[in-house]
């Protein structure tokens, strides 16, 4: 077995292989860094941080690799733009049939679902630091990636993490980020006019409901092992119903 110092040099060798600070990007796609912060403003890349590293943002090495590509074609940013447009509009259309099938069929699919433990936990912690950090000048694309995130959490996923995590209500941090994602997207400015905003509110609340719904189910679960007559109560609860009242609730 490895020594603690070569494990976290190992780590820190998959982190820089996998992933490139801005400059690094700039680098390696041959542009500034000025560009490759409006390729990200704009959606064309998506940035990460990553717990430990401080306020650097990252990018995937294998997303850089595919805009070079792209790139090639002699496509411009507005050109990406328009084609990163498009192909959400196809996402959507097939993430609406998708869940039609998956309703008319009796199917439960989540990408999650395969993922191990350590996935789950990683942002179950990315959540619980975000929200401590209060921020309020959050990015779009930041609100939807955690949006299409929120839409894959089931009530098996809170059923994996309630042990490592140590908590009863591992769906706490999920559910309040997305609640505070919401007041902060209500309260950017040009909301009102601004149908790129409204049209991720509404993503925004869709992932909301798909959360509320793992929520309750995972709720009624626990209280069915309980037994007594709290979980009759919690029972008596359909899923269109508060979850304010579960969270009030002492049933776990």
């Amino acid at each position: 077995m490895g020594s603690p110092d070569r494990l976290v040099k190992g780590r820190e060798r998959n982190l820089y292989a996998e992933y490139l600070t801005i400059p690094q990007a700039a680098k390696f796609l041959d542009r500034c860094d000025r560009t490759v912060r409006v390729y990200i403003k704009s959606g064309i890349l998506r940035a990460h941080r990553i717990k430990g590293k401080g306020c650097l943002l990252w990018i995937r090495r294998d997303d850089l690799r595919v805009l070079k590509e792209t790139r090639e074609y002699g496509l411009g940013t507005g050109d990406l733009q328009d084609l990163l447009r498009t192909i959400k509009m196809r996402l959507h259309s097939i993430d609406h049939k998708l869940d039609f099938l998956m309703h008319v069929n009796g199917l439960d699919i989540s990408i999650l679902r395969d993922q191990p433990i350590s996935m789950l936990i990683a942002l179950y912690d990315e959540c619980s630091d975000f929200l401590e950090l209060n921020a309020h000048d959050i990015p779009p694309f930041q609100i939807e990636n955690w949006a299409y995130m929120f839409m894959q959490f089931t009530e098996l996923e809170f059923d994996r993490m309630v042990g490592p995590t140590l908590s009863t209500r591992p769906w706490e941090p999920f559910h309040d980020l997305c609640l505070h994602l919401s007041r902060t997207l209500r309260q950017k400015k040009g909301f009102a006019s601004d149908q790129r905003l409204q049209e991720l509110y509404r993503v925004l609340d869709k992932s909301r409901k798909s959360l509320n719904t793992a929520i309750t189910v995972f709720v009624e679960r626990q209280a069915a092992k309980t037994g007594g007559p709290s979980a009759r109560r919690s029972l008596q609860l359909g899923q269109d119903d508060s979850l304010d009242r579960y969270i009030a609730s002492e049933v776990l």
